[in-house]
């Protein structure tokens, strides 16, 4: 009996210090009581060392826990407060203090709102009893409305916010039960009502703002005990959210407060900070825009201080970019104030000019140029200024018809495209490392991680002509991803094998490209030029569709007027300044110069009278032949143009085989035609003009001077001209052919290009004659029909062109004009090179396991020289086509025309101008008086 007896003792005992354990057990009881604390007697401290026995305060029966290894991280997070008294806390209790809001506490200066912070220093919840006495607790695990023990344990704090030793709690008598989160959304509410008169003295805008540092010590805490496992089990989802929403709401009504109170500095402030809080919650984000608009709506009534003006431009733009086709009714209202305010100072200045008051004239026409650029006759009151709008004329051979990355053929048209569209980073020339990389369409260089790099785009960058439609990380992406699918062939697709179309959108103004594979410099793998993808595909229109190309719209600094027909002047078409461009941070009065026009200058007999009149300021690509026109006497420039050589030369003549054409397969054959090339000879005769410093014979695929050419002693390479093995080569070849005729197709518009072309004919026959008989045609054509045949019909046999290396990876960018999957029309592999038709001989399949390697190989420490040098002897000894010469280009400039490439303020020298990318970084040239 006496065992039972224990027995039963024992369970009883067991089943108490079960109950006393589970703190997350909760009264859940309607009725909230609204007396003051009762704090609970003072118990005497813990002692540390006793045990405890089972079903005592403390003892092992009590709701104990092991250090959970997040407390530590979540400890690390709370700033640290040195004048914190010291604190015993005992085990299993959850003891929480608020640091932020202890030093909130500490710089209150109302008596009342520090009153309040100080009771929420410490996290608590409190329990009513149905004597409506309260008691504050350490937060316990579960949420009130949870499933309730009978009997449960709580750590007390007292007066001084300690933990007291734990004690026994009888759920039958508590009335309710209040969270921490909950207390502070009840003084949350109570705080924001404009009805309240307590705390007494104290603003709203105060109360407000001690609101939310209220809410942000809830969700602080909050998030701090889940990760914890100190707030568990159902029903915290719907605390949090309310916590949320609550500050939310608040955060707004500051920023509601500030407008109301014109405080413009905050409402700035604020608004950028919910900007970053909230950058997904788009109907939040309008709303908060919309009170930022305020500020602008005011400035533009009523201010006349250009600057004041400025902010309220940059936010509505800002606006519009966010929130594209949207009709709200305060941005409408500003967007018609500050079209009014345009148009105003436009007639002051016009008054201004008629008085011939310049100055004052020029000062209005900025700030309307800055506000509304498209106010209408502002191009024509400019031109009257001296200064004011300044034109850039350019001359070219071949006017631009095509302006489109995808669809350009021509110098002229590629330099026009640069003037529309722009990529993520700018390659500009540089004195130091040949090519620089500035952010374009990024705000910034890229963030780099791994295999990929993070890229901020400016939020205000529009399609110039396209209605409200704003640039966002999405075209980017469909940019990307629509060169890989449908245009990897291309030289604009050139990257699509290094740059992986899982390139994601983070954000709207935010994309995280990916690379397949390590590149030596990835900087250069992001000068795509983008496109507005996105709506060209919503008008079911292709990358390269034609009639966008004839009237593009892009973000760069310029877009089309059109083209033109001066009295008793050449043919024009002129591009002018974008209005969006200037829009953007930091773009304030860009393009400086406001019009470019294109000139065709292909009839003129004296084209430095262009010069002497100022109807001409830059001329690309002058024949040796003509400069002495240039720097004669005669020419009478007298200092108005000076005559420069470029730097910058990526660009190699060939002879282009079709490898379509059976006859050319054979290695012995191409060889040689090459060997047969005597090109010091056709250089001296065609091109040097009696200037021996120019224009170099090519020994490979490479330009003569560039690092990819093996320079060690001993092994540069020899030249191609070689007669007797070109004899030997023919020979060969007619072991098994007889006589051959082939056709050379040359561009008959290019200067020289026929003299040239006679002269190759002339050797190659001559040559061959020894061993077999050769005929070969001339055919001459204009460019157009010179670029269809080649790049897109693929008709011709052997083609005198050029090749324009994109930049200075030269092995990577001949392994692109050769790759075999980039043939057909439009195709970087005009050459056919392989023919998908023949096996290829041994010396070809050589060559493309060696551009193959090099494409692929993310090894390049140390490797790259080496792969290169292979690559030139390989090729040599396949000559998939005919290495002719490279020729020096000189560029003609206006000495009024000053080039800006950095922020020194220092004008860069013309020679690093790059002929084949004439124009960029234009948005920063000047053009002097």
């Amino acid at each position: 009996m006496n065992s039972k007896l224990q027995a039963s003792t024992v369970a009883r005992s067991v089943l108490l210090a079960v109950l006393l354990g589970l703190l997350s057990g909760t009264v859940s009881i309607q009725g909230q009581g609204k007396d003051p604390i009762v704090p609970p007697k003072k118990a005497a401290p813990e002692d540390k060392t006793k045990k405890g026995t089972p079903g005592e305060p403390g003892g092992s029966g009590a709701y104990e826990e092991v250090e959970d290894p997040n407390a530590k991280k979540i400890r690390d997070r709370i700033p640290i407060d040195d004048e914190a008294p010291a604190v015993t806390v005992p085990k299993g209790a959850f003891y929480f203090r608020v640091e932020d809001l202890a030093r909130a506490t500490a710089d209150a200066r109302a008596a009342g709102i520090r009153a309040i912070y100080t009771r929420y220093v410490v996290a608590f919840d409190q329990l009513t009893d149905f004597q409506d006495a309260k008691f504050r607790i350490a937060p316990i695990p579960a949420y009130r409305l949870g499933k309730i023990p009978a009997v449960y344990g709580v750590f007390d704090l007292d007066e001084r916010n300690q933990p007291m030793p734990l004690r026994r709690v009888e759920s039958a008598k508590m009335r309710s039960i209040q969270h921490y989160e909950e207390l502070i959304h009840d003084e949350v509410a109570k705080l924001i009502d404009t009805r309240q008169t307590e705390p007494k003295g104290v603003d709203i805008t105060t109360r407000v703002s001690a609101a939310e540092d209220l809410l942000r010590a809830a969700l602080f805490f909050h998030d701090a005990a889940r990760d914890q496992s100190k707030r568990r089990g159902i029903g915290w989802e719907q605390v949090r959210s309310k916590t949320v929403d609550l500050l939310t709401d608040v955060r707004l009504r500051r920023l509601k407060l500030a407008a109301e109170q014109k405080d413009w500095p905050q409402v700035r402030t604020l608004g950028s900070r919910m900007v970053t809080l909230y950058p997904n919650n788009s109907k939040l984000l309008e709303e908060v825009f919309t009170i930022r608009l305020a500020e602008a709506l005011l400035a533009a009534k009523e201010s006349e201080q250009p600057a004041e003006l400025e902010t309220a431009r940059d936010l509505i733009v800002e606006f519009e970019s966010r929130f594209p086709g949207s009709r709200n009714e305060v941005a409408e209202q500003v967007r018609d104030a500050i079209k009014q305010k345009a148009k105003r100072f436009f007639e002051q200045a016009r008054t201004a000019i008629q008085n011939n008051d310049q100055k004052k004239g020029q000062q209005l026409l900025r700030v309307v140029e800055m506000l509304d650029p498209t106010v209408g006759g502002l191009r024509e009151l400019q031109g009257q200024l001296v200064g004011a709008y300044s034109i850039l004329y350019v001359g070219t051979n071949k006017l631009p018809e095509r302006l489109t990355p995808l669809t350009a053929r021509f110098p002229s048209e590629h330099q026009a495209s640069d003037l529309i569209f722009e990529s993520l980073l700018e390659p500009l020339p540089d004195e130091s490392f040949g090519t620089r990389y500035r952010p374009a369409l990024a705000m910034a260089m890229p963030t780099p991680g791994g295999l990929s790099r993070e890229v901020s785009l400016y939020r205000t960058a529009d399609w110039s002509g396209l209605d409200r439609e704003y640039f966002e990380a999405t075209d980017v992406s469909a940019t990307l991803k629509t060169l890989t699918d449908k245009f990897p062939h291309t030289w604009v697709g050139q990257h699509s094998h290094w740059v992986s179309d899982r390139t994601r959108v983070v954000d709207r103004n935010t994309v995280r490209l990916q690379f397949q594979s390590g590149h030596p410099f990835p900087l250069s793998l992001m000068t795509t030029k983008i496109l507005p993808t996105k709506w060209l595909i919503s008008q079911n229109n292709p990358l390269d569709d034609l009639g966008f190309a004839m009237k593009p719209s892009g973000t760069g600094p310029f877009k089309l007027l059109g083209p033109n027909q001066p009295n008793n002047g050449p043919p024009e078409v002129a591009f002018v300044a974008n209005a969006g461009y200037a829009r953007r941070p930091g773009k304030l009065g860009q393009p400086i110069i406001k019009e470019v026009r294109f000139v065709d200058v292909s009839r003129t007999a004296d084209k430095a009278a262009l010069f002497r009149t100022g109807q001409l300021h830059l001329l690309a690509d002058v024949p040796t032949a003509e400069l002495k026109s240039y720097t004669d006497p005669a020419a009478k420039l007298n200092g108005l143009a000076q005559v420069v050589t470029t730097t910058t030369n990526r660009q190699i003549h060939m002879i282009a085989i079709n490898h379509h054409r059976p006859q050319l397969n054979s290695v012995a054959l191409r060889r040689a035609i090459s060997h047969s090339i005597n090109r010091e000879d056709i250089l001296d005769k065609v091109y040097r003009a009696g200037f021996k410093q120019f224009h170099k014979p090519l020994v490979g695929p490479f330009p003569p001077e560039s690092w990819a050419i093996p320079k060690a002693a001993g092994s540069i390479p020899p030249e191609l001209f070689n007669a007797n093995l070109a004899q030997g080569k023919f020979s060969e070849y007619a072991i098994t052919r007889g006589a051959i005729s082939f056709s050379l197709l040359y561009p008959k518009d290019v200067p020289s290009a026929r003299e040239a072309c006679e002269q190759i004919q002339k050797q190659i026959e001559t040559t061959a004659n020894v061993a077999l008989k050769i005929t070969i045609r001339l055919d001459g054509v204009g460019s157009p029909e010179f670029h269809e045949r080649v790049h897109n019909t693929g008709d011709y046999d052997l083609a005198y062109t050029t090749f324009e290396y994109p930049d200075d990876w030269y092995p990577y960018a001949l392994s692109s004009l050769l790759q075999p999957e980039a043939q057909g029309p439009g195709g970087r592999n005009f050459l056919r090179f392989p023919p998908k038709s023949v096996v290829p001989t041994q010396e070809d399949k050589q060559l493309i396991l060696q551009l193959e390697e090099i494409r692929r190989s993310a090894d390049f420490s140390g490797r790259l020289t080496p792969y290169t040098h292979e690559i030139q002897r390989r090729f040599v000894d396949a000559m998939p086509f005919v290495p002719l010469w490279q020729l020096d280009r000189h560029i003609v400039i206006s000495t009024k025309l000053h080039l800006h490439f950095d922020e020194t303020g220092e004008p860069s020298n013309p020679k690093l101008l790059h002929p084949h990318r004439l124009l960029a970084g234009i948005a920063k040239w000047k053009l002097l008086d």
